[in-house]
C-alpha cells in the first residue's frame, strides 16, 4: 500500500497545476486562444508546404515554373487567411464569462478551423484539376 501516498501526492499536484493554469476570466483566455490558433495555423502551413514539396518532386520539368507560381499563390492566400483570423481573434470582445459566451468562443474557434480545412481542400482540388502544359489541349490557330 505504498502507492497510496504517491497517488495522493500526484493527484494533489495535478489538481494544483490545473487550478493554477486555469484562466480567471475571458480576458485571460485571449492569449491562450491566440496561441492555440497559431499552433493550428503552423500545422496547416506545414501540411500545405509538405504537400507542395512532394508535388514539386513528382512534377515533370516543363511544369515546374507553373507549379511554383501556384504554390506561391496558395501560400499567400493561406497567410492572408491566417492574418485575418488573428485579427478577428484580437478584436475587443465584451463577452462575459458565462456558458453562452464560452459557446460563442468555441463556435468562432470551430469556424476558423473549418475555414482553414476548407482552404486546404480547395488547394487540393486545385492541384488535382490542374493540368501540366503537356496535357493541355493546343489552341487552334484558325
Amino acid at each position: 500500500m505504498v502507492m497510496r501516498p504517491f497517488l495522493f501526492a500526484f493527484l494533489a499536484h495535478a489538481l494544483a497545476f490545473c487550478l493554477a493554469a486555469a484562466p480567471a476570466s475571458a480576458a485571460d483566455r485571449r492569449p491562450i486562444e491566440r496561441n492555440l490558433l497559431r499552433q493550428q495555423q503552423q500545422s496547416d502551413s506545414f501540411t500545405l508546404r509538405s504537400r507542395q514539396a512532394a508535388e514539386e518532386l513528382r512534377a515533370p520539368a516543363p511544369d515546374a515554373a507553373g507549379l511554383r507560381d501556384l504554390h506561391t499563390r496558395q501560400r499567400q492566400q493561406q497567410d492572408m487567411l491566417h492574418s485575418q483570423q488573428l485579427q478577428r481573434l484580437q478584436q475587443p470582445r465584451a463577452l462575459p464569462d458565462d456558458p453562452g459566451s464560452r459557446a460563442l468562443r468555441r463556435a468562432e474557434r470551430q469556424r476558423m478551423e473549418n475555414e482553414s480545412a476548407l482552404q486546404l481542400q480547395q488547394f487540393e482540388l486545385e492541384r488535382r484539376t490542374r493540368r501540366s502544359p503537356l496535357e493541355r489541349p493546343a489552341l487552334n490557330a484558325d
